[in-house]
């Protein structure tokens, strides 16, 4: 089997773990043969995250571009290198968001991730909750990134979830943002800590090494 076919069957597995279809077994051995076929991923240094600004990565500056023979890279490496870093921290704090306020309301996840699929940078893989859950842990990404980047964005996936959940809710959606906001500020070490993880490490948390990352944000540990 190709690493494509095991990737299929394993975003299948997890799809139907969601809805409550299929058991936890399945999920992890689709998961496992996905694994078996996953190049050893490349760990960038700590040294990349700037301990001033938190987890954020780091932005060249002329004095981090070298010659590269006798020419010197064009001003323009600079400026994407910045650009996709800054993308994926930003999705890190986005999907952390999702992952930990779903954990925070006794949600189970299956998987968090900030590696490109299907025209997403970021996936959160969790079990089926009601539409009172629901709506919370959608609407703690667009929270979680706006604590983080300091600009409150809504749209896409995130925004057609949360239109479907209020037609199903009586309470107003403001309602709603009160208390997910509210669960992002208590949860923001935890999504930090998350976010973290996702960064340096390869791009995925399962559940087991996730509800790891979230007890490490406990009071007391340092």
């Amino acid at each position: 089997m190709t690493r494509e076919g095991a990737l299929k069957i394993a975003i299948e597995a997890l799809t139907q773990w969601s809805q409550g279809k299929v058991a936890t077994a399945v999920v992890l051995a689709a998961i496992a043969k996905l694994e078996a076929r996953r190049p050893t991923p490349r760990r960038p240094p700590k040294r990349k995250l700037s301990s001033i600004t938190g987890m954020r990565a780091l932005k060249l500056r002329p004095s981090n571009v070298r010659p590269l023979g006798s020419r010197c890279h064009p001003p323009d490496i600079e400026q994407e290198y910045t650009e996709v870093f800054e993308e994926r921290e930003i999705a890190a704090y986005h999907e952390a968001g999702h992952a930990v306020i779903a954990r925070a309301l006794d949600i189970e996840v299956a998987c968090v991730a900030i590696i490109p699929f299907m025209g997403r940078i970021g996936h959160v893989w969790h079990e089926k909750a009601s539409p009172k859950t629901e709506i919370l842990i959608t609407m703690a990404g667009p929270f979680a990134e706006a604590r983080f980047t300091g600009r409150l964005l809504c749209a896409g996936d995130d925004e057609a979830n949360i239109t479907s959940a209020m037609t199903q809710l009586p309470e107003p959606r403001e309602h709603y943002e009160a208390k997910a906001k509210t669960l992002v500020a208590e949860s923001w070490r935890a999504i930090e800590i998350v976010a973290e993880e996702l960064l340096i490490g390869a791009g995925r948390l399962y559940g087991p090494m996730l509800d790891l990352a979230i007890c490490c944000a406990a009071p007391g540990v340092p």
